[in-house]
């Protein structure tokens, strides 16, 4: 998944078959982009401990995989910030409940007024924040928690799809 992310010039959608990676380039904003955040948290995993632990406690659990793969697709076709809240709220409770983890939402970010979605090796580096405050408001919450580096989405992401 990396090595993809790393060649490829757009968002992918990335699925392993017959243990082999496969992904697929598709230009995506969200509609709601002026309301998403990432935040650097500075808590960075052992990526090959959380590959380590989603074998032992997940394995190739078809139903983690198929409500990841169908919360994907529904993000993706959200049209508004609560859609999106809800599909990231459902999204990290089906990995929570796989990995036997605790959302990183419930223990840190409890009162923030949406949702806030782990990235890659999870509660690691970085985590997405979505809410139907202003991205300054995000911004702002985060701060006060005493997380300076948050993005808005037109900062993280490239914006010309044509490169």
């Amino acid at each position: 998944y990396d090595i993809a992310c790393a060649y490829a010039r757009r968002p992918i959608l990335f699925q392993r078959r017959e243990s082999r990676g496969q992904y697929v380039e598709c230009p995506y904003t969200p509609p709601f982009a002026d309301n998403l955040c990432f935040v650097y948290l500075g808590k960075k995993q052992d990526s090959r401990e959380g590959i380590a632990r989603y074998q032992e406690v997940v394995k190739d659990s078809p139903r983690l995989i198929n409500g990841v793969s169908r919360l994907t697709l529904d993000f993706m076709g959200a049209r508004t910030v609560r859609e999106g809240i809800a599909i990231l709220e459902a999204h990290e409770q089906l990995v929570s409940e796989a990995l036997r983890l605790p959302r990183t939402q419930e223990r840190y970010f409890y009162n923030f007024p949406g949702v806030v979605k782990s990235l890659g090796a999870w509660g690691g580096d970085f985590v997405m924040a979505l809410s139907d405050k202003p991205a300054e408001a995000t911004r702002q919450y985060f701060r006060v928690k005493g997380y300076e580096v948050v993005f808005r989405w037109e900062e993280m992401v490239l914006s010309n799809w044509n490169l």
